[in-house]
């Protein structure tokens, strides 16, 4: 079916992480040349506004507490903590980073807002009073008002302009309005949602980068492979996650967490790669696809005992704990093709959807502790 138009839900920019610079989210900026246009509710929008800023709020409180714990540690110098606390506070402050990011992503993918005043007031309350989809029929209903009003105000622009969407949710007070709507279908994921606006020779397309994905697997010393492998060892060292473990000790929250990169394969199955084709366009492909790597996780843990007399927690020692982890991901490709000479080369890669946690056990003080 084809598609004038593709939204996309809250929730999916927040498992996204919000990274609009990079990632599959970067991938909307094709939206901005396309025949299919990318339609933003302002409810969503102001959602992720919000969503944004308390974030950006609370780093930056616990920023100021971690400082104000150095300071009474004696850990850290009055004057440097001053001027690390100049340093932030001369920065913008979060609604104006917020504005300016969000500002960025909406030029950069000619996204269309599609404002609330869309929408009749009346026939919202219709479907609230009904229990009609978005609304469910829970005690809390009246928290899915935002939704209903993004969806309607959504249909309504549809309506008006005779266009189909395909929204991006999974929600499933979404996914049931869209199941009476004539305007609107909804796509899970974010990837297939891509792929089904976006491709023109998709058998073509598909062949030469399965030939590709076969050629990169089956040589690690090609140029390709090399190219990946390396970004891959940026990229896990980069990973964004936390440490869990258990003790007989009371567990502080963990401290950095270091990932180093050993190996990585793709997902195939009977041969064939299970892939995404995210953008097409004459001389350049980009793919999702999924791999499993493997890496070696480190991570320091504050162990503390209770102390009776004094009545608090006090710290005894600091553990470094060590795991090997095989664990799924997504690894976006960027190739240069030229599909009537064969010609198809990786240019860049990225790793996505990685854990945001690793268990790490049990985690006792090492030998050197009892000595």
């Amino acid at each position: 079916m084809d598609y004038d138009a593709i939204t996309i839900d809250t929730n999916i920019l927040r498992h996204n992480g919000y990274k609009f610079s990079s990632g599959i989210l970067a991938q909307l900026r094709q939206f901005k040349n396309a025949g299919s246009k990318l339609i933003l509710s302002r409810v969503v929008v102001d959602e992720v506004r919000r969503h944004l800023t308390e974030e950006i709020v609370e780093v930056r409180q616990r920023h100021n507490d971690a400082l104000g714990n150095l300071n009474r540690k004696n850990a850290i110098s009055e004057g440097a903590s001053t001027a690390i606390h100049d340093l932030i506070k001369a920065e913008a402050s979060p609604q104006e980073i917020v504005d300016s990011v969000l500002g960025d992503f909406i030029e950069s993918t000619g996204g269309i807002l599609i404002d609330a005043s869309l929408v009749d007031s009346n026939k919202i309350l219709d479907l609230y009073f009904g229990i009609e989809p978005p609304f469910e029929k829970k005690a809390d209903k009246k928290h899915e008002f935002p939704d209903a009003i993004a969806l309607m105000s959504l249909e309504k622009w549809a309506e008006d302009n005779d266009k189909r969407i395909l929204a991006v949710s999974d929600d499933g007070g979404w996914i049931e309005y869209a199941k009476k709507s004539d305007r609107i279908d909804i796509e899970k994921d974010l990837a297939v949602a891509l792929e089904t606006l976006l491709i023109d020779d998709e058998e073509a397309v598909r062949a030469l980068v399965q030939k590709a994905l076969k050629r990169i697997e089956d040589d690690h010393g090609s140029p390709d492979y090399i190219l990946i492998e390396q970004k891959l060892k940026d990229d896990v060292q980069e990973i964004d996650a936390y440490g869990e473990a258990c003790s007989s000790f009371a567990l502080a929250e963990p401290g950095d967490l270091e990932a180093k990169y050993k190996s990585f394969s793709f997902w195939n199955f009977s041969d064939e790669y299970d892939f995404h084709i995210l953008k097409h366009e004459a001389d350049e492909v980009v793919i999702q696809i999924a791999i499993t790597v493997n890496a070696e996780i480190s991570c320091d843990f504050d162990l503390s005992a209770w102390d009776g007399i004094d009545r608090e927690y006090v710290g005894i020692t600091t553990t470094t704990s060590t795991i090997e982890e095989e664990f799924e991901a997504s690894l976006l490709i960027t190739f240069s093709t030229n599909i009537r000479e064969g010609g198809c080369e990786v240019i860049h890669a990225e790793l996505t959807d990685t854990p945001n946690s690793f268990d790490f056990g049990e985690v006792e003080p090492d030998h050197s502790f009892y000595e």
